[in-house]
């Protein structure tokens, strides 16, 4: 449940990481990669990929989830996306680990950014401001 609270907080949240990986942008001359770009936290349980929107998996994670729809026929909650909106995923395959994200980096691709830190992964479409922060805990989704 959202409270009006937790909204704000997520709006700041989300404000505060754009700020941050925004702002070194300007200086960057190297071509966007072709692709999915495939990265991983330092622990190795949150794995991601970037196409057009963002994704990660948190394994193992003690998230809880609203009920599975019935439409979903694999794994329900295994992961988050964020495209135009952040949502919870219905999937039966893996992220590529791909390279290490360092805590306190930052990668991009198109409009969306993620951000490694020792609290989580967030991921972000600089476009419209929604997103998500996962952790082995729980997820949000802003």
């Amino acid at each position: 449940m959202t409270t009006p609270r937790s909204h704000v907080l997520n709006v700041v949240m989300a404000a505060a990481v754009l700020l941050l990986l925004t702002a070194g942008s300007a200086c960057s001359t190297s071509p966007p990669p072709q692709g999915p770009v495939a990265f991983q936290s330092p622990s190795g349980r949150i794995t991601c990929q970037m196409y057009d929107g963002a994704d990660c998996m948190v394994n193992p994670n003690s998230w809880k989830l609203p009920p599975r729809p019935k439409w979903c026929d694999y794994d329900w909650g295994a992961s988050v996306e964020v495209t135009t909106k952040a949502h919870l995923t219905c999937r039966g395959d893996a992220n590529n680990p791909g390279s290490v994200l360092a805590y306190g980096r930052s990668t991009q691709r198109g409009n969306f950014v993620c951000l490694s830190e020792r609290s989580g992964m967030t991921c972000v479409n600089k476009k419209n401001g929604h997103g998500f922060k996962v952790n082995r805990a729980s997820y949000q989704l802003f």
